[in-house]
């Protein structure tokens, strides 16, 4: 199967997570596995497992990544967020690309509360998203306005980046559950 080049949304993405040497990875939907084919080239090895609800994006995911499959670099997995158990496995890092319950009201709350329960100690869950086009001063409004969001149930926000690209800016925040210990 021949790879298409990455979107600068998922190269972007990839950049900003910067996985340390033998971190293990989490992306939610996970799509046709592009950002999971970048991570797994990088070097320093850990693993990435990559989950869609989709079995049609679970499987074009699985056939891109053959090789990181049979190496052991990679994972991926049919299932919904909510219903994905990886046994005892944790996450250094979890992110989603242009997955909105992770910032709609009505559903954020329980997906924070499953990526909380997935994430190692001192882990980091990373939110992007790049929607069509932008009004203008949306993107830093959504940022801010996720930031307050994470920070209401529980999170601490570690950084927040927007890319400038086409069609429009990509934000991305990044959030660790905050210490109990305050």
């Amino acid at each position: 199967m021949a790879a298409a080049r990455p979107s600068p949304r998922i190269v972007a993405a990839v950049a900003a997570l910067d996985p340390g040497a033998g971190e293990r990875i989490l992306e939610v939907g996970c799509g046709h596995g592009v950002a999971l084919s970048l991570l797994a080239e990088r070097p320093g090895g850990g693993r990435v497992t990559g989950i869609d609800r989709s079995a049609k994006m679970a499987a074009a995911a699985r056939a891109r990544n053959g090789e990181h499959l049979d190496a052991g670099r990679v994972r991926v997995e049919q299932s919904r967020f909510e219903d994905f158990d990886p046994a005892e496995e944790r996450f250094d890092r979890i992110f989603a690309i242009n997955v909105a319950p992770f910032w709609r009201a009505d559903q954020a709350p329980s997906f924070l509360n499953r990526a909380r329960k997935l994430l190692r100690p001192g882990g980091e869950l990373f939110v992007f998203n790049q929607p069509p086009a932008w009004p203008q001063g949306a993107a830093d409004r959504f940022a801010s306005s996720l930031g307050a969001m994470l920070a209401g149930a529980g999170w601490e926000v570690t950084r927040t980046v927007t890319e400038a690209m086409p069609p429009a800016a990509m934000v991305g925040v990044a959030a660790r559950p905050a210490s109990r210990q305050r």
